[in-house]
């Protein structure tokens, strides 16, 4: 979902906001903020990178782009009812973006705690942004390509080496209480801009972050 002040839908695209023409004008004639929120867990999230990889490429001279991290995969109740149906939405996410998406994790090797990884990017980005971002690609290649349970501690450090990080502060991070306060400050932001599903973006200028 894509969201700016001026509030028009495409509902065939998914998109709210001015027409693209529109919207290319308003970027060339102020710098924007972009918030992305996204879910380490979420399918969609893992088949819109190409979108923000292409966005970053073509506009990332004239917008800033900040990351915030939504567990709202916490919500899932994983257990043997409900894997099937993951295994097909992520079956389905994957034919739909072209970005591998292997639901027989669900079935082979499924996850059983969903909000552990969004934990895991806020301690890694503790060592700097460009470092959770980084994180968060391999986190996202280890689950949906990898098929590895990043639920757990062991691929939660290997991501954190393959990422080149700090591995002894990363340890530590993840089982600290600023982890959490750090995602628990995400959330609360995720509500206050009203964002409530992954992934979405929300255009920002900087008359619309002033107060009044």
């Amino acid at each position: 979902m894509v969201k700016t002040n001026q509030q028009s839908c495409n509902d065939s695209f998914g998109v709210c906001g001015v027409e693209m023409e529109e919207q290319k004008q308003t970027m060339n004639q102020q710098k924007l903020e972009i918030y992305i929120f996204t879910d380490p867990l979420c399918p969609d999230c893992w088949g819109f990178e190409p979108v923000i990889k292409k966005f970053r490429l073509e506009y990332g001279h004239l917008c800033k782009m900040r990351f915030f991290i939504v567990p709202e995969a916490a919500s899932w109740c994983v257990n043997e009812q409900n894997q099937k149906s993951l295994a097909d939405l992520w079956e389905e996410t994957s034919s739909r973006t072209g970005m591998c998406c292997d639901g027989d994790i669900w079935h082979e090797n499924p996850l059983t705690q969903s909000e552990t990884p969004s934990i895991a990017v806020k301690a890694a980005e503790m060592q700097g942004r460009q470092y959770g971002l980084r994180y968060l690609r391999r986190l996202r290649e280890a689950l949906f390509v990898k098929k590895e349970n990043i639920s757990q501690e062991d691929v939660l450090l290997d991501c954190a080496k393959q990422a080149n990080l700090d591995i002894h502060e990363f340890h530590k991070d993840l089982h600290s209480d600023l982890a959490r306060k750090a995602l628990d400050a995400d959330i609360k932001t995720t509500h206050e801009m009203g964002a409530g599903d992954v992934p979405t973006m929300i255009f920002l200028t900087i008359a619309s972050k002033m107060p009044g």
